[in-house]
This record gives structure tokens, C-alpha cells and sequence, in this order.
């Protein structure tokens, strides 16, 4: 379902009618798209980083205001952390 070219659009649409999704969730929902969380971010493909984006839209995940990185980048390292 998530790999598809409009996989970005399919998350939303499917966010749109739930509650934020945990930090848990959202890690399953990337490694069911395909993000293999092994790797560094840097070699994720740009359609990799765009999901993890449109996750991070459903988390509600902020970066820190003093962060000096991308908020993909630091979302990845977030959920990276999660079990």
C-alpha cells in the first residue's frame, strides 16, 4: 500500500480521519513503506524522506527550535530511537 508513487498521499488520507499516531506507530508505518532504519538517513532516496515527512505530519513530531538539521533528519533519528 505505502510503495506505491502516491504512497505520500495514501498515509495522509488515511491520517485524516484518525488521531495522532504514536512514536511506535509511526515506525511501523515507515518500515512497512519501506524505510529501513539500519541505514543512514543521507541514503534514503528522496521518496523515503517524503514519506517519513508525511508520517511525521501524522505524529505531530517538532523538531527542537535550536535544532541545526532538517526536520526529516531529526524525525528519522527519533524514530531510529524507538523500539
Amino acid at each position: 500500500m505505502f510503495a506505491t508513487e502516491n504512497g505520500s498521499k495514501a498515509i495522509l488520507e488515511r491520517g485524516k480521519s484518525m488521531a495522532k499516531i504514536s512514536r511506535e506507530e509511526a515506525k511501523r508505518v515507515a518500515v512497512k513503506a519501506g524505510i529501513d532504519f539500519h541505514k543512514d538517513y543521507h541514503t534514503l532516496r528522496s521518496s523515503e524522506v517524503d514519506t517519513l515527512l508525511t508520517i511525521r505530519k501524522l505524529n505531530g513530531y517538532r523538531k527542537p527550535k535550536n535544532a541545526s538539521g532538517s526536520t526529516g533528519r531529526y524525525f528519522f533519528y527519533y524514530l531510529q530511537r524507538a523500539k
